[in-house]
């Protein structure tokens, strides 16, 4: 989750530049924090439903 996380924020600061710089990169980079934002949701829900099953177990 922290590699996710990590890009996530790296797209933000890649999205910011290219809004000044080249904004033809903001499709690409709006398509990849969107996919990215998604598997890191998808982890973090699993990660909760880990958590729920192993204290369900204890």
């Amino acid at each position: 989750m922290a590699a996710l996380t990590a890009e996530v924020a790296r797209i933000d600061d890649d999205l910011a530049n290219a809004a000044v710089s080249n904004p033809k990169a903001l499709e690409g980079l709006t398509r990849a924090r969107a996919k990215t934002q998604t598997d890191l949701d998808a982890a973090e829900a699993a990660w909760v439903e880990a958590e729920e099953a192993l204290a369900a177990v204890s």
